[in-house]
């Protein structure tokens, strides 16, 4: 957030908008001389490029960072997060309490969701399924 506002207050401060306007002793406009051009600050694009710069090489680095194993990256899938959301039924009191995440067994079946009860790490291969289905 800091270095994107930054970075667009560097950009609005490199380029701008000049406006002289000429009038004569007795504070009369004179239009004929009055002159809009666009002007510009060196210092503001050399440290806009600069600033622009750490933020391409600090987003290439994050690019190669390792998420640790356990909660899937579902991006914005509001399917997968509805999923992980929904409790199970005796959890009434997870709003308020620390939660993990993993695999939370309501009788015959598992759920991978937020739980603030005893979770598992879920198996590769294992489905799992909502809470009012029964699997034999």
């Amino acid at each position: 957030m800091i270095l994107s506002s930054t970075l667009h207050w560097l950009l609005s401060q490199s380029l701008f908008l000049a406006l002289v306007t000429l009038r004569d002793d007795l504070g009369i406009l004179n239009e004929s001389q009055s002159v809009a051009k666009l002007g510009f600050s060196c210092i503001a694009i050399f440290f806009s490029l600069i600033v622009g710069a750490i933020a391409l090489l600090a987003s290439f680095i994050m690019g190669f960072r390792r998420y640790p194993p356990g909660i899937p990256v579902v991006g914005s899938c509001s399917a997968a997060i509805a999923a992980a959301c929904h409790r199970l039924p005796e959890d009434a009191e997870a709003a308020v309490l620390p939660v993990q995440w993993g695999v939370a067994i309501d009788g015959h079946v598992g759920h991978c969701c937020f739980s603030s009860s005893s979770v598992t790490a879920p198996v590769e291969g294992r489905l799992y399924a909502g809470f009012h289905l029964k699997i034999d």
